[in-house]
């Protein structure tokens, strides 16, 4: 069995971007709207959702700035 090449940095760094920090923000997106389209009352939805967007941001924001 092979060793395989592995991927350079940047490849990596895409698809850490990809398969990491945007199901995170888009996670993050979705329990948002699921704790009501219209943020009249700040619920708990609301904060994991926040939670989660503001994960995804640090996440792509660290990569970009690497």
């Amino acid at each position: 069995m092979s060793a395989g090449v592995r991927p350079s940095e940047r490849v990596a760094a895409q698809r850490r971007r990809a398969f990491l920090w945007l199901p995170l923000l888009v996670a993050g997106a979705l329990v948002s709207l699921a704790g009501g389209p219209m943020i009249t009352v700040f619920n708990s939805l609301d904060a994991a959702g926040l939670a989660l967007m503001v994960g995804g941001l640090v996440g792509f924001i660290r990569e970009v700035e690497k």
